[in-house]
Order: structure tokens, then sequence, then C-alpha cells
């Protein structure tokens, strides 16, 4: 068997996480009662798990980070070992930040800040090496993609080549405007043309993360809306894309989609957020459950009249009560997003 290196990150990481990943290695949890299965909430700990080793490392992992990385492709699949036959963890959208902590053989061993540290294994070749200061740091204008898929062309016209596709929700860099087209930078310095009715325009990040500071009544009515927009979504593990959900890639997306940018897993959405007394609940406000484990494992949307609209992993995006047995009975409490400043 090849010898291990342990990186002192990997080594902090196993010592501040065992928590989150107990639930699932010990394969007491059953999906058919689970409303949130997703990696999110293990650890690199889980993540690089693997068969007999009795390590938690695949063998032949070496440490060598950590470094700086940005996704270059449109929806990279993460998986739980380094190997096209492991499960899928979660997918992340191109440009998505990620820290490479480990390698073995194609594969880097990476978390992603801004998805929970979610932990996984992914491709070399759908990385690139550039770290997301110095991509944003070029910019002064960002363009978000607010449909389910936009084609990125080489020239501004609908006869050009296309170049790739880009998902909803993805984040590139503006490098300039022609009437109705818009010159983005991928990941890795090449240029394309997205169709301007396809981007909302807005600010470039200054620093890792940003949030919105709408919080009108229009708002809500705005996220409510984008949500009702997904039912019948098939459910994803790991998902936060019309191709599919879990129940807090669904919560992340639908805020996103109107400037608010949250934690992507269901515990920090929770720990981030305001109580709210279940008395003086508001359509809008954020719904947890206990579900596979202790804590907050399972988040809705709340419509109001006791509804709520989740990411169900038996049903997919639908509306359920909250006095349904099941969800009564592991009812943990509503939380509410707050603007920046309060």
């Amino acid at each position: 068997m090849a010898k291990v290196k342990i990186h002192p990150v990997l080594m902090m990481l196993f010592c501040l996480l065992p928590a989150l990943t107990a639930g699932f290695l010990s394969g007491g949890m059953s999906v058919a009662h689970a409303e949130e299965v997703s990696l999110a909430g293990t650890s690199a700990t889980n993540s690089a798990d693997v068969e007999g080793t009795g390590q938690g490392w695949a063998e032949g992992t070496i440490s060598s980070g950590p470094r700086l990385g940005l996704v270059k492709v449109n929806a990279s699949v993460v998986r739980v070992r380094p190997s096209e036959g492991a499960d899928e963890a979660i997918r992340l959208l191109m440009n998505t930040s990620l820290t490479m902590i480990a390698e073995n053989g194609g594969w880097w061993l990476v978390l992603a800040p801004g998805e929970g540290n979610t932990a996984g294994w992914i491709k070399k070749e759908e990385v690139a090496a550039t770290a997301p200061d110095e991509y944003w740091s070029r910019f002064s204008r960002m363009a978000t993609v607010k449909v389910d898929v936009a084609i990125v062309r080489s020239e501004g016209s609908r006869l050009s080549p296309p170049l790739t596709t880009v998902f909803l929700n993805t984040r590139l860099g503006v490098g300039d405007v022609a009437g109705d087209w818009v010159q983005v930078v991928l990941p890795a310095g090449e240029k394309g043309w997205i169709y301007q009715d396809l981007l909302e325009i807005g600010d470039a990040p200054s620093g890792t993360g940003f949030f919105g500071t709408n919080n009108s009544f229009a708002f809500i009515d705005n996220v409510v809306a984008a949500a009702q927009g997904f039912l019948g979504v098939p459910y994803r593990w790991g998902g936060r894309s019309p191709q599919g959900f879990d129940c807090s890639g669904l919560i992340y997306t639908v805020f996103a989609m109107n400037g608010i940018v949250l934690p992507r897993d269901t515990w920090p959405q929770y720990s981030s957020t305001q109580i709210v007394p279940k008395e003086t609940m508001t359509r809008g406000d954020l719904v947890f459950f206990t579900t596979y484990r202790p804590g907050p494992s399972h988040v809705g949307l709340y419509l109001g009249r006791g509804r709520f609209i989740h990411a169900s992993s038996r049903r997919g995006v639908t509306i359920s009560r909250l006095d349904d047995p099941y969800y009564a009975a592991r009812f943990l409490g509503a939380r509410r997003v707050l603007p920046r400043g309060n």
C-alpha cells in the first residue's frame, strides 16, 4: 500500500469536522426518510474515504496544497472518491472558487469555501489554476446568467460558433459590451460573447463573497416566484440548477437569483439567519426540520397559510404543509434572511 502523506491543513479538517461525518459514515440513515442527503453536510474525511485502506484517503493520495483555483467547465461533478464510478457529491458551476488540497492521479481533492466547505474530488482538467481574487481584480462589472442555460459564442452574433454553455447563476467578469452582446471572460482566460438579455449586469465582487440588501415585500415576492418557477424539478443530491435541486440548493438559488448569496448548505443557512418564533413566521421565511440527523438537515421556503415549498428527496420541488405529520414531528424552527447591516 502506498504511503499516505497528510498535510497539516487536512489534519485540521479531520479535527474540526468529524461530527458532520458521523451520521453519513455510520450507514444508519434511511434515504427513504431523509429529506436532505447532501455531501455538503459531510467533510473532507468522508469525501476522501476509500475502500479498505482504513486511512480515510484514497491510496496514492498526496497532499499538495493549499492552492486556489476556479471551476472552468459549465458544471463540474465533484465525487466522493477519485474515480469516474464514484458517487456524485455535488455539481459546481463554472467560476466557483476552489481550494485544492491534495491530488491523486488526474484528480484534485478540493474544498469549495463558498459552498459550505464542500469537499470532494474533481478532475484536474476541469480546474483553472487561477486565484479568485486575481480573476475578479481585472473587472469592474460582473455578468450573472439569469436563464437556465446560456450559450457562450466566439463572436457577438447568433451565427457565431458556440464555445460552451453556462448555467443559471454562473458569474463571469465582463470584458466589453457591443450592442446586444456582452463579452465575458472564462476562468482560464478565454473570451466569449453572451446575448445581453440572458444576463444580469452588476458590479464585480470585491471580496470572497457578497450579500444583497433588498428585503422589501417586492423582494420576497420575487424569491417566492422564483421558487415556484422550479416546481416539478427533480431532486438531485448536491444540485442547485434546473437540472435538479437538493433542499438547500433550492434555497441558495432562489435567493441568489434576487441578489442575496446565502451559504450553500442547510446548517450554515440556519446559523447565518435570524430566529423567528413560529407564531410570527411570514411569507419568505426559511423553515427548518430535523430529519436524518440532529439539527437542521432539511430546509424550505415558507409560503404562508401553513404551506412551504422545498426540494423533497422523494417528490422533487413541491409544496407541502407544516401540519403534515412527517414535517410537524420534525419541525425545528423558522429563520429570517436579513439584509447587510441588520
